[in-house]
């Protein structure tokens, strides 16, 4: 996740797309991404037309024992 709340990877960064497949198949689960993409740059603040994403508050969860945090969206 960039601080922007948008989901990035290393191949696509921001610009990628998803859609959902239903199945009964047990599939075994991708490990998650270690490395950080997004810098913390903050240009995602800057750039934002509306203003909406803040600086000093900030939303965090934790996935399998590693947080994942963004700044909040209004």
């Amino acid at each position: 996740m960039g601080y922007s709340k948008v989901f990035l990877t290393p191949e696509f960064g921001p610009r990628e797309r998803f859609t959902i497949i239903l199945t009964d198949v047990r599939l075994e689960p991708d490990p998650i991404f270690e490395s950080r993409l997004c810098t913390r740059c903050m240009r995602c603040v800057r750039e934002c037309p509306a203003g909406a994403i803040s600086k000093d508050k900030t939303i965090s969860v934790e996935i399998e024992g590693r947080v994942f945090e963004w700044g909040e969206i209004d």
